[in-house]
């Protein structure tokens, strides 16, 4: 996973850690959300619920993978 701002990825017990944010995330996808705006909403997920900031590379990187999904309800 390229976004991990407080770096649980390797941890087997933290699996979950992020699974409050994805519904958010998926709705974003579906409606068509680009880059920026995946961005834009990862980086309010981690100054305003995690109260951090992580470097902008990793989160920009995730935010353009999202917008390659293809998903369907």
């Amino acid at each position: 996973m390229d976004w991990d701002p407080i770096g649980v990825n390797d941890d087997p017990g933290a699996t979950g850690e992020y699974a409050p944010y994805a519904s958010q995330i998926i709705r974003l996808i579906l409606d068509g959300a680009d880059a920026h705006k995946i961005y834009a909403h990862l980086l309010e997920i981690e100054t305003v619920y995690m109260g951090i900031r992580s470097p902008d590379e990793p989160r920009m990187l995730a935010a353009k993978k999202l917008t390659e999904l293809e998903l369907s309800l």
